[in-house]
């Protein structure tokens, strides 16, 4: 039972994700699954002020800084900062470029 728990990630994955390529300065391009979001969330200290956020969510296995690179079908992100991590997801902010 906890090997199929363990591989519970990479089937989510598999199944409500999409290719993506993270590219780190000065290493090799890393191509695995991701999910890429779009939320909408209140700013500041009003909540009249509403922003969007661009979210990837991918297996806690794979390592994310500050400043990667993310790629997938034609459009390109920055990494910002990790919003959550569960153990078995990590869910970063991005910014388009």
């Amino acid at each position: 039972m906890q090997d199929e728990l363990k591989q519970l990630d990479q089937v989510v994955l598999a199944t409500l994700g999409q290719p993506v390529q993270v590219v780190r300065p000065g290493e090799a391009v890393i191509t695995t699954q991701a999910i890429i979001s779009r939320e909408v969330v209140a700013t500041g200290s009003f909540d009249a002020l509403m922003e969007q956020l661009s979210v990837i969510t991918l297996a806690s296995d794979i390592l994310l800084n500050r400043g990667d690179r993310v790629e997938a079908e034609g459009q390109a992100w920055r990494v910002d900062r990790k919003l959550k991590d569960d153990g078995q997801f990590v869910a970063w902010n991005l910014h388009e470029q």
